[in-house]
């Protein structure tokens, strides 16, 4: 065996640690480099509306029969029909 010189020593024990090191962290800053433009808060929102878990027009109605008996409850409840619920057993 050889001995290693100082220099082959440092490229070993430091080299191969710092290089591995900027090599994870580039792979791990890429990625945000190549997305596109995000929000940021105060500035004005361009992006189109979407909306999530609309009405469900499959059905051929407008109105999902969930939102039909939501609303119904919250009618019931303002008829005061106790429909349950809450730490008082009305909502």
């Amino acid at each position: 065996m050889t001995d290693l010189t100082p220099l082959q020593a440092i490229g070993i024990f430091a080299g191969i640690p710092i290089g591995l090191f900027l090599l994870i962290s580039l792979l791990v800053a890429v990625p945000s480099w190549a997305r596109d433009a995000r929000y940021r808060p105060g500035l004005p929102w361009d992006a189109e509306p979407v909306w999530f878990d609309g009405p469900d027009t499959a059905r051929g109605s407008d109105v999902p029969e969930e939102a039909e008996e939501s609303a119904a409850r919250v009618e019931r409840k303002r008829d005061g029909g106790r429909d349950g619920g809450g730490a008082s057993a009305g909502w």
